[in-house]
């Protein structure tokens, strides 16, 4: 269960990922999920939270 109330919480999905320009093998944010995730508090990513800025 997630409850939330005025915290902005990314979700992101497979999709929101693109390959890096290096041969590390890498993947990058897409610049929309790029631009979504400088905005929320929260990101998670499957049952990883990748960041978190709120403070309960």
């Amino acid at each position: 269960m997630i409850e939330v109330e005025n915290v902005k919480v990314l979700l992101l999905e497979d999709t929101d990922f693109q390959p890096c320009e290096s041969d590390s093998g890498a993947a990058q944010l897409t610049p929309e999920a790029d631009k979504k995730a400088i905005l929320a508090e929260i990101v998670i990513f499957g049952d990883q939270v990748i960041k978190n800025r709120h403070v309960l």
